[in-house]
């Protein structure tokens, strides 16, 4: 399995802030709004978009029951619509 360098990674938080936005908009919620629903804070969600912070994978999980969408589909490329057409998973 390679190693990701550090641009890699910083890479996948933004696409992956990315995606928790577009989807996060196509519900026409607010961050507060999904800081309620998944209780994680909105200034972590907030961190999270704009790619400065890394989630947990129980963040991930949270954030995805407070979108009400399977986990996996936050992996998805931001290209890819809520209801996973599109372009497909990012790397």
């Amino acid at each position: 399995m390679a190693k990701l360098n550090a641009g890699a990674i910083a890479r996948l938080r933004v696409r992956f802030g990315n995606r928790i936005r577009q989807v996060r908009t196509q519900k026409n919620m607010t961050q507060v709004e999904l800081s309620d629903k998944s209780g994680i804070c909105q200034a972590s969600i907030s961190l999270f978009e704009a790619g400065e912070k890394e989630p947990k994978l129980g963040s991930v999980f949270k954030l995805a029951a407070g979108l009400n969408v399977d986990a996996g589909s936050l992996l998805e490329d931001p290209g890819t619509d809520i209801d996973g057409k599109g372009r497909g998973r990012f790397t």
